[in-house]
């Protein structure tokens, strides 16, 4: 579940590491080397390199021109890999004609990344350029990424993780507050690993584990949604025939008449009509009413005097 890098320099013989490395196809490297190419006291002869691939993880970021420069590091001098020695090998970083300069070979769930110049200056400029910052950062998370515990899974994924010493209980939180609890499994050498399997719902979980002895830890995690959820691409004819090969299962006459037969009436609303019919006697009446308190506050009285 680890994961190796070694970088190639001026003391490395190909006959040492045929037999260190290489071991007849069944080594950490893919490849055996030939004879070393350029010079390094020669700046004005050297030769650009370039990511073998935007797809790959560990060149997905250093492919990227717009961002980073790894089209302007200027290689010197570089060990030459034998390309007809070897299969089942990625190549990270070609040179130009497309010789490799970094290959990876995995061997189960671990990668080795073997590269033909060293980390120094003494045979490319490749650490004085902005891509080197990236180069490091993204191959050190690629080298250690399978041996580092999954936190983003996928609906049907198990968790697991490996716990130092041995642990007493644990329980696991689900996304709808639901707690289970766990059986730890003890390992040899005292150490303990938790696994919840079948994970069904998406959201956020979290497993808390309690120690012999010590304070307890949690470990949240979280199961993604599924991506085919969020593709609203229409049916085609084939999806079609799937559904209509379900027994029991149909629409209108058929599924290629739905959009001819399918219709929805109309809502019915039975006081609307009466409400229409009313709604002009009763402004009438509000007119006429207005009119007859207009007319009582206007009327003229007749004076009345009072004798003595």
């Amino acid at each position: 579940g680890g994961g190796l890098w070694l970088t190639l320099g001026p003391r490395t013989q190909p006959e040492t590491f045929a037999q260190a490395f290489f071991r007849g196809g069944s080594g950490l490297s893919p490849y055996a080397l030939g004879s070393p190419v350029g010079d390094p006291g020669q700046r004005d002869l050297f030769t650009s390199i370039r990511a073998a691939s935007d797809a790959h993880p560990a060149t997905l970021l250093l492919s990227d021109f717009q961002r980073l420069d790894l089209d302007r590091a200027r290689v010197f001098r570089r060990h030459a890999f034998d390309v007809s020695t070897g299969r089942d090998v990625s190549i990270l970083l070609q040179a130009q004609g497309g010789d490799p300069v970094a290959i990876e070979r995995k061997l189960g769930r671990g990668r080795v990344i073997v590269q033909a110049i060293p980390l120094g200056i003494s045979w490319s400029t490749l650490p004085l350029c902005q891509a080197y910052v990236a180069l490091l950062h993204e191959w050190l998370w690629y080298l250690g990424e399978p041996s580092l515990p999954r936190r983003n899974l996928s609906v049907g994924d198990a968790f697991s993780q490996t716990i130092p010493g041995l642990i007493d209980r644990a329980t696991l939180q689900t996304p709808n507050g639901a707690r289970t609890s766990l059986t730890p499994e003890r390992l040899p050498g005292g150490n303990s690993r938790l696994r919840a399997a079948l994970l069904r719902h998406p959201g956020d979980y979290a497993i808390t584990c309690t120690p012999s002895t010590g304070t307890s830890t949690t470990f949240p995690f979280q199961v993604r949604r599924d991506a085919r959820e969020s593709d609203f691409t229409g049916l085609g004819d084939q999806d079609l025939a799937k559904i209509q090969e379900q027994a029991g299962f149909q629409i209108g006459n058929g599924l290629r008449n739905v959009a001819n037969t399918a219709s929805a009436p109309p809502p019915r609303h039975p006081l609307e009509g009466w409400f229409l019919k009313i709604l002009p006697w009763v402004v009438l009446g509000e007119i006429l009413l207005a009119g007859w308190m207009s007319q009582r506050r206007n009327r003229q009285w007749t004076a009345v005097s009072m004798g003595t």
